[in-house]
């Protein structure tokens, strides 16, 4: 995967290309739940296995955060 400026986001654009995220933040009785529907395109699975578990327990961190 490329991270530079002018290659990065064609490069993106590519390995995302009929892939599909959906969320939603139903309310219930006062807690709110993320639900996240994925359609991965071929070859990610293995990026997300590692990466997504890592971003949704930050998410959780920063929803449950008392200010």
């Amino acid at each position: 995967m490329a991270d530079t400026k002018d290659s990065g986001e064609q490069e993106r654009e590519k390995e995302w290309t009929g892939g599909e995220e959906s969320y939603s933040l139903p309310e219930n009785d006062g807690s709110t739940t993320l639900t996240v529907d994925i359609d991965l395109p071929p070859g990610q699975e293995e990026n997300f296995k590692d990466s997504f578990p890592k971003a949704l327990e930050r998410v959780r961190i920063l929803a449950e955060r008392k200010e």
